[in-house]
């Protein structure tokens, strides 16, 4: 019994140190395609067609997952842009400066105006369009993952262990937001059937959900994790450790030891996650609507059309090709000097 404990209790441990350095992909793919077919649902004929062909025929599907299969490459590549898929706005303490949680615009909310405003730009190349187009599908979706727009120093949630009901191996709680919860949410049904139904069932708010910008998008994702991601947990409370804000578990330091989530958590979280994908296909569609169809209906809010835009990376925008070659190559940390 006492291996078997010592063996449970590094796996946690080690379940937990792979999990604090970065945060975690945001949604899991099966949410990206399903706001990512949303849009390819809503776009309007001229829109259709600019996407066909930036994409060579491809879908918005799987343009949505191009941001998490290639993120070590884009990593290397183009540097910060691991930090683009998220806003780290402390869960805790007095509501932060944006330049402190997201430094030379590195972060979710910045740069999706950043790259709007390249897909709306017809005197970009086809290629530096398609990029903005591939960015824009994940980051849009990413923001409205309450963990991807909230941190409790914690890397969004990837510190904290969960033992959802009847389960019995742990999860972090940011996996729990990503794959877990939507998949109770999904209820089994196809990635296609779920778009379908999720239009159907809040088409009438679309015109709504496209008012205000990236940045008023995230704070009601922030609002979400700190009423239900964290808020709800068993024990949380904000105070404070080390002379800092911090998520406490009741009123201690956090601890690695599994938090089981009981049934009433899992039900609000499952009850709020297929309104978050509806907004983020929506506002998805919209927005592609908005930059390749300037005749189409549902246009991009004032706010993100003329926000101007983060400085650029220092490197080029990678292609496709090139990014698979970075990905067979060693780190550049690896890479014996000459």
């Amino acid at each position: 019994m006492r291996l078997r404990s010592l063996q449970f209790t590094v796996a946690l441990l080690l379940l937990a140190a792979c999990t604090r350095a970065e945060h975690a992909l945001g949604w899991g793919n099966e949410v990206h395609r399903i706001t990512g077919l949303m849009a390819q649902e809503m776009l309007t004929p001229r829109a259709r067609i600019a996407v066909n062909q930036l994409l060579d025929g491809g879908d918005l599907a799987d343009a949505s997952v191009y941001m998490d299969i290639y993120r070590e490459a884009l990593k290397r590549e183009v540097p910060a842009s691991e930090r683009w898929h998220y806003d780290n706005r402390p869960v805790c303490g007095e509501p932060a400066a944006l330049g402190t949680y997201c430094p030379e615009g590195n972060c979710a909310s910045r740069q999706v105006p950043r790259w709007f405003n390249v897909l709306a730009d017809t005197s970009r190349s086809k290629e530096e369009q398609r990029q903005a187009l591939r960015f824009l599908v994940h980051i849009v979706a990413d923001l409205h993952q309450p963990l991807h727009a909230a941190d409790d120093n914690d890397s969004g949630g990837s510190a904290k262990i969960m033992l959802m009901p009847g389960a019995n191996a742990p999860r972090n709680l940011h996996l729990v937001w990503d794959v877990e919860l939507p998949k109770i949410s999904t209820r089994g049904l196809s990635e296609l059937q779920v778009a379908k139904d999720l239009i159907a069932n809040h088409q009438s708010k679309f015109a709504e959900w496209m008012g205000g910008d990236a940045v008023l998008w995230t704070a009601q994702s922030h609002g979400i994790a700190r009423r239900l991601a964290y808020g709800k947990l068993p024990g949380f409370s904000c105070g404070v450790l080390d002379g800092k804000p911090a998520g406490l578990r009741d009123g201690k330091p956090w601890t690695d030891e599994p938090l089981p989530l009981p049934r009433d958590y899992v039900e609000g979280a499952t009850g709020i996650i297929p309104i978050l994908v509806a907004q983020a296909g929506a506002r998805i569609g919209g927005l592609l609507n908005a930059a390749l169809d300037p005749d189409g209906a549902r246009k991009a809010p004032a706010a993100l059309r003329s926000a101007p835009p983060p400085p650029p990376p220092t490197a080029s925008m990678p292609a496709a090709t090139s990014l698979k070659d970075a990905l067979s190559r060693p780190p550049a940390a690896q890479v014996p000097p000459k």
